[in-house]
């Protein structure tokens, strides 16, 4: 089990049908145990148990894949949790690892992990509450929430990031596009806050560096924008590169934000800015973001 994505009140979670069948048994000795307070204790009753882990069984078995990215609701993810709890703590299973298929320590292990994704949850929408996202007056007073800047000629785009407490491999990042407009008028794109891996971001950061490293022969060699990120959460691209007046290096930027969701899921509308951004401003934003996320 692997945590791809986890917000407030939704986690994804990358499973095998495996793990899921494991679970299925779980739950058929956790039935069998506690038959009159099974409802009470696990949060839903021994059918809709059976039907959620038999749809996921198919869902994997009709995909044809290894692994899959399932989305789950909080109040789904306790399920998983109570079951765990149920066959650590509670009722006395024999041959555990024959009937089952894990070992006990497996298993609480297991639960652990379990317990984390719950409490990373709880931490977010806490966080969450306590900011009033996406309110831009209150997000300097967001815990544990590190920023980066991308300086633009004209907009600003900045990443709040704040690192997940049990999870290493995914952050949460809050996104502000303002565009310097006149003295009379302010415009901003405020983004929902949105779970992400790290990996992703490193990525983003590479194909950064690799782009203003380019050769002149390079730059030449491109026929249209580069693809600097490309995701649901924003978008970059960078078009050729040029000289200021004061003799720096810039690349033209183009940043992009969704803004609604299409009518018939063809692709999300993005809305964003074109603009030209120094390669002294490119260097400063990735080496702040490159030491949030390895700190």
């Amino acid at each position: 089990m692997k945590v791809v994505s986890i917000t407030y009140n939704n986690v994804t979670i990358q499973l095998s049908i495996e793990e899921v069948e494991f679970f299925h048994k779980v739950l058929l000795e956790v039935q069998q145990a506690i038959q009159d307070g099974f409802t009470t204790r696990v949060g839903v009753s021994p059918r809709q148990a059976r039907g959620f882990f038999e749809s996921i069984i198919q869902e994997i078995q009709q995909s044809g894949q290894r692994l899959m990215d399932i989305s789950f609701s909080y109040q789904e993810v306790f399920v998983f949790q109570h079951l765990l709890s149920e066959v650590c703590n509670a009722i006395v299973i024999n041959n555990f690892q024959i009937k089952l298929g894990k070992s006990e320590q497996e298993a609480k292990e297991l639960l652990q992990w379990v317990c984390n994704v719950t409490n990373e949850m709880q931490a977010l929408q806490k966080a969450r509450k306590a900011s009033y996202m996406p309110s831009l007056s209150n997000l300097p007073k967001q815990e544990e929430a590190n920023k980066c800047c991308l300086e633009a000629d004209g907009y600003l785009i900045t990443f709040y990031i704040r690192k997940l407490l049990s999870f290493k491999n995914v952050v949460n990042i809050f996104i502000v596009l303002s565009i310097d407009t006149t003295q009379a008028l302010e415009f901003s794109i405020n983004s929902v806050s949105r779970s992400i891996e790290v990996e992703e971001l490193c990525d983003f950061i590479k194909n950064f560096e690799k782009y203003i490293e380019f050769t002149d022969s390079e730059f030449e060699a491109l026929a249209g924008p580069f693809q600097i990120f490309n995701s649901s959460i924003f978008q970059v691209h960078t078009l050729g590169k040029g000289i200021t007046s004061n003799n720096e290096k810039y690349t033209t930027v183009e940043f992009m934000l969704p803004v609604a969701n299409s009518r018939h899921s063809i692709m999300k509308p993005f809305m964003g800015v074109l603009g030209a951004v120094t390669f002294k401003n490119i260097y400063a934003f990735i080496l702040s973001m490159r030491k949030i996320l390895t700190e």
